[in-house]
């Protein structure tokens, strides 16, 4: 995202954002998730919720669902990079953290 300029002391931005796959098999990039996922629980503590947005959802999915739940987000995701990557003068860098993970096991007869 940033980068020493040439023959200075200052940084400058390089990137508008950082955005890792859905499917993550570094171990670098999943060390990063574990290290958003903490910054982000403790968002609830450090900003006033007029200065954040974190929401959650429990949800009942069969296997089909959550296929079109999981390509729903990343039609999302691409689209808000596109946006985001629009942005002409952004002056603040936030983080947004998107989870969709089982917390039950399967069921027989699932796949």
């Amino acid at each position: 995202m940033i980068q020493k300029a040439p023959g200075t002391n200052a940084w400058i931005q390089t990137d508008q954002s950082v955005s890792t796959p859905s499917e993550v098999l570094s171990v670098a990039i999943t060390r990063y998730h574990h290290d958003v996922i903490t910054i982000g629980r403790d968002a609830l503590d450090r900003f006033d919720a007029r200065e954040r947005d974190i929401r959650s959802v429990t949800m009942g999915l069969s296997p089909e669902a959550y296929r079109a739940a999981k390509d729903r987000l990343e039609t999302f995701w691409k689209e808000l990079l596109a946006y985001c990557a629009g942005q002409s003068s952004p002056s603040r860098v936030y983080q947004l953290n998107l989870q969709l993970f089982p917390l039950s096991k399967k069921q027989r007869g699932n796949r």
